[in-house]
């Protein structure tokens, strides 16, 4: 399990794992998703299955949308918290999914890589902390790429140093140029 986070109706990151939930929320989340599970069972699905959810005030849990194949978030789970970070193992580690933010003018891989070493926040197995790209990276237009990235941390302080000293590094699109609804990295301005 894990958290979804929105800025203006569009994903801004997702942390996993799931941590600090109320014991009835999470004993509904589990009781809800066994149910949907065993649904899927009854109907021949044999795969991978993954459920969104929502707690409202008043601590009742909403499945609001499933999928029935490997989503966008499994690597996050199963590759990158699991099996690179071992988000289970002590000391506690945490790791969160961002977009390239669209403020943001990261040219290429390269140049990510080359801004996360000399900003000293390359992933590093050894504190199992750091940068990982967990997603290709995609120009969309000269100078500026758009691709997902992870970032391993200890505690909330760590993970904010970390997306500020990126962001200090490549935010210099003005923030109005985009639309807070629209897709990450998608200009609102008309292209001729």
């Amino acid at each position: 399990m894990g958290t979804l986070l929105y800025v203006g109706r569009r994903l801004s990151h997702q942390i996993v794992p799931l941590r600090g939930m109320d014991e009835n929320i999470r004993e509904q989340v589990l009781r809800g998703g066994t149910r949907l599970a065993e649904a899927y069972r009854t109907l021949g699905y044999r795969g991978h299955l993954s459920a969104d959810a929502i707690a409202s005030p008043d601590g009742r849990v909403v499945f609001t949308e499933v999928n029935a194949q490997v989503s966008g978030s499994l690597h996050i789970y199963q590759a990158i918290a699991h099996h690179i970070v071992d988000t289970a193992a002590a000391p506690e580690r945490s790791v969160v999914e961002y977009h390239v933010h669209p403020t943001w003018a990261v040219p290429d891989f390269d140049a990510f890589l080359e801004a996360t070493d000399e900003l000293g926040c390359g992933y590093d197995p050894a504190t199992r902390t750091g940068v990982i790209v967990s997603m290709p990276v995609i120009p969309i237009e000269p100078g500026r790429a758009q691709f997902v990235f992870c970032l391993a941390y200890a505690t909330d302080a760590d993970r904010q140093a970390v997306w500020d000293a990126l962001d200090q590094r490549f935010a210099y699109v003005s923030a109005d140029t985009y639309a807070a609804s629209g897709h990450v990295g998608v200009s609102v301005r008309p292209r001729c």
